[in-house]
């Protein structure tokens, strides 16, 4: 008689996972306020406060969670079978979550405090999410894609000569870049030249077909990116030289991406020549080649 009552009141306490009791309805591309109080439900685990959304998700679909306000908070999605899926990341934008659905149904989407002394208002936002995984991109396309445990690959067409600089960023993940050339030999990789867990790869490069790999490194595989491909101006008064004659007392510049360049030589009588190479970016390497001609005859 004594029992039943203090074990059911400590039931009542616990939140029941998968449950959609007390959630309310969250719609594709809408945006919900919300506030976490001391009447909100509690977990009994951290006594962190949550409230919990229903959203309803076709097999195929991506979507995208953002959380904003004064509320420290957090995200957390459950399949319709109750299984957790997926956890909110911090970004610059808030926290955030970014899922795939693998079956038709209704996901719960739960808000919850970062531990039991977070209340506050908030708002809640989902959107649906139109992604590309690999293909053709032209020089000034921006894209969003899905990784899912296999790296895509983007063609690149550039018709003509200059700076590129190709930038991954992806708060789900620790974005890595590789280009390769297809019609031109050049390979490229990168991991956080963007900052943080973001890739970059700035190459100059010639008239020709490139591939991009938008992959990952650590062990989280499966997250969203976008990916940018634009061309850079250089600065004013520079020009670059990828190749050709030098002659003593000249100075060129050149950008490195991903391969050696090439310069001959020209000096018209024996000489003691001092061959210097400099770089902010890069470690300077300059060996001399084998092919070392006498008199100007190709003697």
């Amino acid at each position: 008689m004594l029992t039943a009552p203090v074990m059911l009141a400590a039931c009542q306490q616990l939140p029941v996972s998968g449950a959609n009791h007390g959630a309310e309805r969250l719609t594709p591309g809408e945006t919900q306020r919300g506030e976490l109080t001391t009447r909100s439900a509690y977990n009994v685990n951290d006594g962190s406060r949550f409230q919990r959304y229903t959203i309803p998700l076709e097999a195929g679909q991506l979507v995208r969670f953002s959380l904003e306000g004064a509320l420290s908070g957090t995200l957390s999605l459950q399949s319709p079978e109750g299984d957790f899926l997926a956890a909110g990341r911090p970004g610059e934008q808030g926290m955030s979550l970014s899922q795939r659905a693998e079956v038709d149904g209704q996901y719960v989407l739960s808000v919850s405090g970062q531990d039991h002394t977070s209340y506050g208002p908030y708002r809640v936002s989902s959107r649906l999410l139109t992604v590309g995984e690999g293909g053709p991109l032209k020089v000034g396309d921006e894209v969003a894609g899905w990784l899912d445990g296999a790296v895509d690959t983007y063609t690149l067409e550039v018709s003509e000569v200059g700076l590129y600089q190709v930038t991954m960023r992806s708060e789900d993940m620790d974005a890595y870049l590789t280009l390769r050339g297809v019609s031109e030999p050049l390979h490229q990789e990168d991991d956080d030249s963007a900052g943080g867990l973001d890739a970059r790869l700035t190459g100059y490069l010639s008239p020709g077909l490139y591939e991009i790999d938008a992959g990952w490194t650590q062990q989280q595989s499966r997250g969203l990116y976008s990916l940018a491909v634009t061309m850079q101006p250089l600065p004013e008064g520079r020009v670059l030289q990828q190749s050709g004659e030098l002659s003593p007392g000249e100075t060129v510049e050149g950008w490195v991406s991903g391969g050696p360049l090439e310069y001959t030589l020209v000096i018209d009588r024996t000489s003691q020549v001092q061959i210097d190479m400099t770089s902010a970016a890069v470690d300077a390497h300059r060996p001399l080649g084998p092919d070392i001609r006498h008199g100007g005859q190709g003697q």
